[in-house]
């Protein structure tokens, strides 16, 4: 049975060959011609970062704000769109008065008014919703107009010489004539709100992919790459505002250096620290992470690295970073410490620690 399938559709076998083929020579070149990883990453180095991000949980929470900022413009957008374009393609005085005003709209780019929309409605959601809607719903609009257009003639005569009614011609003829084109214009809404709600967030948000990007951007944070290879990325695009976020915990938990010793490379640009702490992989598990404990019990060194941060003259943040998505989950677990008790004892070393 399975051959006689995989001989009727072979794309089930070669398009995740054809992708594991692209991987392995990406590998192989990256590793073959010592390519550094700042520069293109090796997929594994990427899978590697990903697992590290998707376990910590920032990934996740982020995402989801997108999804939902993004899911909800496009049911708004997609709903305004069927209805006036359904109009439209049935009103010739409809289309004449109103189809200029919507082009001209569309014509507006919507960048521009981002930063507009951001002050109206605010740094939460609203904005970014408002933002996906105005860009979804043209494709809908105008693909709505043309399905409904594309109807055959003689065959609308035809049901109208047999007694139907409007609604009828609607529901047997035009809708699915139309649904081709309802579809592709849904297709192209959908990518495009994900954009404009990315784009929202690069103007102005407090979650979502488009802020997390942005922290991204201008704020290295250590732990995937070794120190110096993160100190050479940094010499060579030799930009005033690329700084670090530095995570000692994260060092040794992606297994890459000493925190003491990665602090004394990357002082110059050390703008921010996040207090964790954490143990080393297991030897034995090649790729595998180190497990995250509470501040002060595990291999950072906290007591050193406190001790390091004054003596190269760092006088800014320590933010205790956890990832809580939820009330509910503040009540997890951090090497057996519930995340409130973690975070109050956190701040009593760290007070303890800087006097």
């Amino acid at each position: 049975m399975r051959p006689l399938i995989l001989s009727k559709r072979p794309e089930y076998l070669l398009t995740p060959l054809i992708s594991l083929l692209i991987l392995a020579a990406w590998e192989g070149v990256v590793r073959g011609f010592g390519i550094p990883s700042f520069i293109v990453p090796a997929p594994s180095v990427v899978a590697r970062a990903l697992v590290g991000s998707l376990h910590s949980g920032v990934y996740v929470a982020h995402f989801l704000h997108t999804l939902a900022e993004t899911l909800l413009g496009f049911l708004i957008g997609s709903v305004v769109g069927l209805g006036l374009g359904a109009l439209i393609a049935r009103s010739p005085h409809l289309e004449r008065t109103f189809y200029p005003y919507v082009v001209a709209f569309q014509t507006m780019p919507k960048i521009a008014i981002a930063p507009l929309l951001v002050l109206w409605l605010g740094f939460g959601i609203w904005s970014k919703v408002a933002m996906a809607s105005m860009i979804a719903f043209f494709p809908v609009m105008v693909n709505v107009i043309t399905g409904l257009r594309a109807v055959d003639r003689e065959v609308v005569e035809l049901m109208r010489s047999l007694s139907a009614t409007e609604w009828q011609i609607f529901k047997l003829v035009r809708l699915p004539t139309a649904l081709p084109y309802i579809f592709a214009g849904l297709d192209i809404a959908i990518v495009f709100s994900l954009l404009a709600t990315i784009v929202a967030e690069f103007v102005g948000s407090q979650m979502g992919m488009g802020n997390l990007i942005l922290q991204m951007n201008f704020a290295l944070e250590t732990g995937q790459e070794p120190p110096k290879v993160l100190e050479e990325f940094i010499r060579a695009v030799d930009r005033p505002n690329l700084k670090i976020n530095f995570d000692p915990a994260n060092i040794i938990l992606y297994g890459v250096g000493d925190p003491i010793e990665a602090l004394d490379i990357l002082a110059p640009w050390v703008v921010s620290v996040h207090c964790k702490d954490g143990v080393w992989p297991p030897k034995d598990k090649p790729g595998a992470l180190g497990t995250e404990k509470p501040l002060g019990q595990g291999e950072v060194g906290i007591e050193r690295f406190i001790a390091k941060l004054k003596q190269i003259g760092y006088t800014g943040p320590l933010t205790i970073e956890r990832e809580v998505e939820s009330a509910d989950q503040a009540e997890r677990h951090v090497g057996g410490i519930p995340h409130r008790q973690d975070v109050r004892d956190a701040v009593a070393l760290l007070e303890r620690l800087r006097a």
